[in-house]
């Protein structure tokens, strides 16, 4: 693959329309390192027994597929350019904790979290760094409903120790963090940013 910043653009521009609503973003490094980070959102909702094959594929075509072949292919750019680089991945709280009536999405960042402890194990050789960043409860418009809705919002408070939601440039400070060479040492984690949620839990 030619290196450089166009025929980047180029490949994450024609994963944009192979794989609906994936927002991608390179960034050729300054100048000794490749970074990347990539949002892939769609978050459609049925209970297991409603789930069709239809949403099952567009489920994981868009949070699984599309994401796997856009780090593939900034992977590739990254090797061939011999400067190594940095893949964070927007996965979510749901790669490890369940969410009813969204199995598919689970499903997905569920495949999401093995595919970066995979790609950082086989990646590392060519000092590629994977890593996940994994939100929780986030104020944006995609949970505007629940923002709007007090006793919603009541409960995230009890189950979130620290009783809010986040903002998302809590995120982006992680994800930045990630792609940076401050965190030159970390590959192969995910980085919860929820505000203690993945930890809930009541005492008897």
């Amino acid at each position: 693959m030619e290196t450089g910043a166009a025929p980047q653009r180029a490949v994450l521009g024609s994963a944009r329309v192979r794989y609906q609503f994936v927002d991608c973003r390179w960034e050729l490094g300054a100048p000794q390192r490749g970074r990347e980070l990539y949002l892939a959102g769609h978050v459609p909702g049925a209970s297991f027994l409603d789930v069709d094959e239809a949403m099952w594929d567009l489920m994981l075509g868009v949070d699984l597929k599309g994401a796997f072949f856009c780090a593939q292919a900034c992977a590739r750019a990254m090797r061939d350019s011999g400067r190594g680089g940095s893949i964070v991945n927007i996965s979510s709280i749901h790669e490890d904790v369940p969410f009813p009536g969204y199995t598919p999405y689970c499903v997905a960042k569920g495949g999401l979290r093995m595919m970066m402890r995979n790609a950082a194990l086989e990646l590392a050789e060519h000092r590629i760094r994977v890593n996940n960043v994994a939100p929780g409860a986030i104020a944006t418009p995609i949970n505007a409903k629940t923002l709007n809705d007090p006793d919603k919002v009541a409960t995230l408070q009890t189950i979130i120790p620290l009783q809010r939601m986040g903002r998302p440039e809590e995120v982006a400070e992680v994800a930045l963090f990630l792609a940076s060479d401050a965190s030159s040492y970390v590959t192969g984690s995910t980085y919860y940013v929820d505000g203690g949620m993945v930890r809930y839990s009541q005492p008897l």
